[in-house]
């Protein structure tokens, strides 16, 4: 099918335009540049154990969040499409917002206080019950295909109108005499089918076919093995939607006709069943740059509804998305990189937008008319189209596709997965010119930007953990974690639970003539909190105290302007600096290794020589404090 780009809006896609807008959005998808996302759930929250803490391990946080993707499901996929314009001067953004809904076989679980959320931000909700495009996972579709086309292992074509008939070594042999006249009964009915003058292998005769008796499903199956084997060749077997078979008798002219009819019926109910999941396996198969905001949740999900069930351990996990995703932005974690040096800011989906986008302005929104202006896309009949320009930012020009008419960018519809897919993908376009602007060229039109390569590399496949210390790593060869936090973490201990407030932390700072701007509280539990001055630095000095005046530490603050703050902390407390799980484990398994080695003792049991002491220098553990406090 080719649509009219004029006609048709693909902004919201569900089961009613899914087939028609599909094609469209393959064409796209192949000459794309790169693809944001975003979703909606009917639940993202654990509780109890369940229940995220700030100091969680990359394997830690990635169990409780299984959990949680597990339980509840998706509402919508949001996908936009950004393509380079045909003169090379602006990006073209095309957005989707597809409502899908589980298969029929899994359960749906939702949370009210998502519900209560999604409804205030304008969820269709009766457009996702009743019209939701179905979705499965791997599973799903090798169970679909092995339904339809048990004689095929990886195609869909089929070239018998029998493939529905299961092959069985063996007949199955009915022992209830109620089942053996049901199928003899039925029997009859073909045996007097065949005996008519009639014959119109497309069922339009009047004696050409006969409805045999309504049935559960295993008399269905005895039904289809009696038929193949009494009757192969003589008729054909089709089910109507409310599961009653009828024998059509063949007509040798026309059965390759029917034939036919019955393949392309069959590769109708595989992709109506696949639904979704054909969306997902063109996004793993075009291996374009995948961008999403705080998308942790994002990609567990994706997996898990439509992979399949999620890995025990983080590491398989990232693995397998590796594999099918092998270049992965986070736009969240790129704007805590501070890499347009203006501090530090909400990083927000809106709040990103708003810096990134909107307070950018290259010029005022104007509309136009030129040619469908994407790489690829043209309309029916080559004619001119309107293409609305949505905004010019300083660099980049972002217009909207010819295809969307009902989306105005310039209203914000945020929790909308079409419309945050759309602002992730304007964010992350703007990113990207920040950063390759800083390799020495001071505007960069659109036709110079690199997705697939460029100075945003740095950032590829390292994603942001909500609410945590740690930065997610995707690549299986690297680390799995490493340090949300920027210059010096203090870790602050030995007080009584529940005793300390902020405001009593705060006096610290206070007394020591440090803003309260210049540092971060970060509670870990009742007991413990980390403080984070992301403007120092540490230099070796007495500076951390008690109020008894006992020096506890031997490291100081100092901050970009060389002063050196005194922060004299209560009575008791403990304070320490922070260093990252990965370190600790470093650290612990260097003195395992230290342990181990002095236990071996001297192998011969002489005495030792002094003289090779400088060759081989007893191993020592280190701790490197570039990885706990960043510059």
């Amino acid at each position: 099918l080719v649509p009219n780009w004029n006609s048709i809006d693909p902004m919201d896609v569900d089961r009613d335009n899914f087939a028609v807008v599909f094609p469209t959005f393959l064409e796209l998808l192949a000459t794309s540049k790169f693809v944001a996302f975003d979703e909606e759930m009917t639940g993202i929250f654990g509780q109890g154990e369940g229940s995220q803490k700030r100091d969680d391990t990359v394997e830690e946080r990635y169990k409780k969040m299984v959990t949680v993707a597990t339980k509840y499901g998706i509402i919508q996929f949001g996908i936009c499409l950004f393509h380079g314009s045909a003169d090379g001067t602006a990006l073209v953004a095309t957005p989707y917002n597809f409502y899908v809904f589980p298969n029929s076989r899994d359960d749906l679980v939702v949370s009210p206080s998502a519900i209560d959320f999604l409804r205030k931000n304008k969820m269709n909700f009766d457009q996702w019950l009743t019209k939701g495009i179905t979705y499965v996972a791997a599973e799903g579709e090798q169970w679909a295909k092995k339904k339809l086309f048990p004689d095929t292992s990886s195609s869909t074509e089929t070239t018998s109108s029998t493939d529905e008939i299961p092959k069985q070594k063996e007949l199955i042999k009915l022992t209830r005499q109620s089942d053996i006249d049901f199928t003899e009964r039925n029997m009859a009915l073909v045996e007097a089918l065949l005996a008519s003058n009639d014959c119109n292998a497309e069922g339009t005769g009047a004696g050409d076919c006969v409805a045999l008796e309504s049935t559960n499903a295993f008399l269905r199956r005895v039904l289809y093995e009696q038929l193949e084997a009494r009757y192969a060749g003589r008729v054909n077997v089709v089910k109507n939607d409310q599961n009653v078979l009828s024998a059509l008798k063949v007509d040798p002219a026309k059965q390759a006709d029917f034939e036919r009819a019955q393949r392309l019926e069959k590769e109708r109910q595989f992709n109506e069943t696949l639904g979704f999941r054909r969306v997902f396996n063109a996004l793993v198969e075009c291996k374009k740059p995948l961008v999403g905001h705080n998308l942790f949740f994002d990609l567990l999900f994706m997996m898990r509804w439509l992979d399949g069930p999620l890995s025990e351990d983080f590491e398989t996990f990232r693995v397998r998305l590796n594999e099918m995703f092998p270049m992965i932005y986070d736009t969240k974690l790129i704007a805590e990189q501070n890499i347009d040096n203006v501090g530090n800011i909400d990083t927000g989906l809106e709040r990103c937008y708003q810096h990134f986008v909107t307070d950018r302005p290259f010029g005022a929104a104007h509309t136009t008319s030129t040619a469908a202006a994407m790489e690829g896309v043209t309309g029916t009949e080559g004619e001119s189209v309107t293409v609305p320009v949505v905004l010019r930012t300083s660099g980049v020009e972002i217009r909207m596709s010819p295809l969307i008419t009902g989306f105005n960018p310039q209203a914000a519809q945020f929790h909308n997965a079409g419309y945050d897919a759309y602002a992730t993908g304007c964010v992350f376009a703007r990113q990207v010119e920040i950063l390759q602007a800083q390799q020495g060229i001071e505007v960069l039109p659109a036709s110079m930007l690199t997705f697939a390569t460029g100075a945003h590399t740095i950032h590829c496949n390292i994603i942001n953990m909500n609410r945590s210390f740690y930065y997610v790593h995707l690549h299986p060869a690297s680390r799995t974690a490493s340090s949300a936090l920027k210059g010096v973490t203090l870790k602050v201990t030995g007080f009584e639970a529940k005793s300390v407030k902020n405001s009593d932390i705060n006096n610290v700072f206070t007394a020591a003539g440090l803003e309260q701007s210049s540092c971060e509280i970060m509670w870990v539990d009742g007991e413990s909190f980390l403080v984070n001055f992301p403007k120092h630095f540490l230099v070796g000095s007495d500076a951390i105290k008690t109020e008894d005046d006992k020096s506890v530490h031997s490291f100081q603050l100092l901050d970009s302007t060389g002063a050196m703050p005194e922060l004299t902390w209560p009575a008791g407390w403990t304070v320490a600096v922070w260093v990252p799980q990965w370190i600790q484990d470093q650290q612990k398994a260097m003195e395992e290794e230290n342990e181990d080695g002095a236990e071996g003792g001297d192998s011969d049991g002489g005495d030792d020589d002094d003289e090779g002491d400088d060759e081989m220098p007893a191993k020592r553990v280190r701790l490197d404090m570039d990885e706990c406090c960043t510059r």
